[in-house]
């Protein structure tokens, strides 16, 4: 049997007391991923709060007869008249970030997953729909309404000391390339130069991303980026060591950049873009290889390129997981009505 608190207020959230508390979790857990660690989920909280009613739903339970302990931070929100009022619990960073399962302090096993969760449903507040994404096929409750899923391409790199050890296991053709076009880069425009920020440098990673989002929204015009969400979490990142940005540049020049989450030996490939009037030199391959580089010289076992099927990552990653998006609707009359009021409504803006 869990015994589950469900924590209501940011103070308490943010106190040094709870967050060495979620720390130790995260620490001890088996299955603990970066997306839920302090420092990235106060980046989206910062970010959404202004834009958006959230009421904190912080689940943090411990099992009574095995101690073991669990956190699962959720948010309440109450959308507005454009959506028909409805109340919605998802997790924080929800739409996001890839990865939402829950933080077990232990291995556990089905038993204790269902268990945990159907203590947590008798104690979550009203709602309209419930949408948690990013789920492994270990961590989906039972009883769901709707079902997807979504490919995550990953490959490991435990057994390799060095990079030139992993570039061998590629295609000989696409190194090939790689190589020439690298010289190429060199020849026509100069040395390469890669820098990498910290926390003592956050205000030059700052601006540097100010530039990278620019090229970066000229490349996908239509992706929606919230005011300030990069600049979080580039901020709250480097200053608990948990992101790797970097940028080349040539000859002055920034050229391809990539924001990477950097978390128990685990990277994720989070965010990439290049200066388009260089793309015919491959910067983004020359970046990515760079991230791949820092992960292996640090020891990492796993770069993940997250979700997406892109025909790129079928090049460096040879494994892929799946993940899963569950919803479960509240079947009262008048949650069905607003579900209808906001479907017809999203039509009308179609």
């Amino acid at each position: 049997m869990w015994k589950i608190e469900i924590i209501k207020d940011w103070g308490t959230i943010w106190s040094d007391n709870f967050q060495n508390k979620w720390l130790r979790v995260m620490d001890d857990s088996p299955n603990s991923h970066v997306f839920f660690h302090p420092a990235i989920v106060k980046a989206w909280v910062k970010t959404y709060m202004p834009l958006r009613k959230l009421e904190p739903l912080f689940v943090y339970g411990i099992h009574e007869k095995s101690k073991k302990e669990v956190i699962f931070p959720l948010v309440r929100w109450h959308q507005n008249w454009k959506n028909a009022y409805r109340k919605l619990i998802v997790p924080m960073g929800y739409s996001d970030f890839d990865y939402h399962d829950p933080i077990f302090s232990e291995e556990v096993g089905c038993d204790d997953v269902q268990s945990f969760y159907c203590e947590l449903w008798k104690l979550l507040p009203y709602y309209d729909l419930i949408i948690l994404d990013g789920l492994h096929s270990m961590f989906i409750p039972n009883n769901y309404q709707e079902l997807s899923e979504q490919a995550c391409p990953y490959f490991s790199i435990k057994e390799f000391d060095k990079i030139e050890d992993y570039t061998s296991t590629l295609k000989k053709s696409f190194v090939a390339d790689l190589k020439r076009t690298t010289k190429r880069l060199i020849e026509h425009k100069g040395e390469i130069e890669t820098i990498s920020y910290s926390y003592n440098t956050v205000t030059d990673a700052i601006d540097e991303l100010k530039i990278m989002l620019d090229f970066h929204s000229k490349r996908w015009p239509k992706a929606y980026k919230a005011p300030f969400f990069h600049e979080n979490i580039i901020k709250e990142g480097l200053k608990s060591n948990v992101l790797f940005f970097v940028v080349h540049k040539v000859s002055g020049v920034s050229i391809a950049w990539y924001i990477c989450f950097a978390y128990n030996r685990y990277m994720a490939l989070y965010m990439p873009a290049i200066h388009s009037e260089y793309s015919v030199y491959s910067p983004g391959k020359i970046s990515l290889l760079s991230c791949v580089e820092y992960a292996i010289n640090n020891d990492f076992v796993v770069v993940d390129h997250l979700k997406g099927e892109e025909a790129y990552k079928r090049i460096w990653a040879k494994d892929t997981k799946m993940v899963y998006n569950v919803t479960f609707e509240n079947k009262a009359f008048i949650s069905k009505i607003k579900r209808s009021t906001n479907l017809f409504k999203q039509k009308l803006l179609k």
